[in-house]
């Protein structure tokens, strides 16, 4: 097993230099299949940032875009039995996780504000059955309390009111 340590480089080091030196996507897919942590450390620093301009394009929330690129990575080292280079290259079955995730995100956020809304309505619906039941409870307490007084004044009285 290849085990992979991010090395600096020093700037008289060429760019040709410097791409033969970096293990490539396919052999860092193999190593984190093989649950090998600093690869998928690898990974990360080399396509977290554009994973993250992808799916904020499609989560618009800075902290929204994060989390989904958690996610991702996670995905990637909990599934990476999942990953076929047959089917592509790593890149893209990265890029394919975070627009699923993103999604995902999405509709978990819309679903949120649409319960939320409901609530926040059932809550109003209580609050005005809540006022009209006490609103008739006063009425009925206080055609109660007219009644009796009513029944102690005489006759004339009663006759002038009724």
């Amino acid at each position: 097993m290849k085990t992979f340590t991010t090395t600096s480089f020093t700037e008289s080091t060429t760019h040709n230099d410097l791409d033969s030196q970096l293990p490539l996507d396919e052999d860092l897919m193999a190593s984190i299949q093989q649950r090998d942590a600093a690869a998928l450390e690898t990974l990360m620093q080399r396509y977290r940032r554009l994973l993250e301009s992808a799916i904020m394009r499609t989560v618009n929330d800075d902290a929204g875009a994060e989390d989904v690129v958690q996610e991702c990575f996670l995905e990637v080292w909990r599934h990476a039995d999942h990953y076929s280079p047959l089917k592509g290259r790593p890149l893209a079955w990265l890029m394919t996780l975070g627009k699923r995730r993103a999604i995902d995100h999405l509709r978990r956020s819309m679903s949120y504000c649409r319960a939320k809304d409901r609530m926040e309505e059932a809550i109003q619906q209580t609050e005005t059955f809540t006022m009209d039941s006490a609103a008739e409870c006063e009425q009925a307490d206080l055609g109660r309390v007219l009644g009796e007084h009513l029944t102690l004044l005489p006759d004339a009285q009663k006759q002038v009111i009724e």
